[in-house]
């Protein structure tokens, strides 16, 4: 992970961040300021260790130097951990996030099939938009 406060112009050291977990082949994440007004830093990616699903977004309430933890069960059961919002939990990935005002963060994101299915492609892929309430 690595932050930039001019738009994108220059970065500062790469930091990796344990607690935020994703597919063992890698996959686009996203991060945004803003939301709840009060600083937070919010971060999208599937968060399946195993594959690219269960797309969540975390809110860090340091800039980043912190993340909350969540375990799969956690996320699977509709979101049992501060902090984390399961967005979808089949397959999905490359997500996209902005801040809409101070009382929701917008995640536009690519979902794929149910369960079982083995990747999408063409018209199997969908784009979906959801807005998230910026304190969770």
């Amino acid at each position: 992970l690595a932050l930039s406060t001019d738009s994108g112009h220059s970065f500062g050291a790469v930091t990796t961040v344990v607690n935020l977990t994703g597919p063992p082949n890698g996959c686009q994440a996203s991060l945004t300021w803003g939301g709840a007004g009060d600083g937070a830093l919010y971060f999208c990616n599937p968060a399946w260790a195993g594959g690219r699903t269960q797309l969540s977004v975390r809110r860090s309430t340091d800039a980043g130097r912190t993340w909350p933890r969540c375990t799969e069960a956690q996320r699977m059961d509709g979101g049992g951990c501060a902090g984390v919002v399961t967005v979808e939990v089949n397959q999905s990935s490359y997500s996209s996030l902005t801040a809409m005002g101070t009382e929701k963060v917008g995640v536009l994101y690519e979902r794929g099939p149910e369960w079982g299915d083995s990747g999408c492609s063409g018209v199997s892929c969908r784009i979906s938009f959801t807005a998230i309430d910026a304190e969770f």
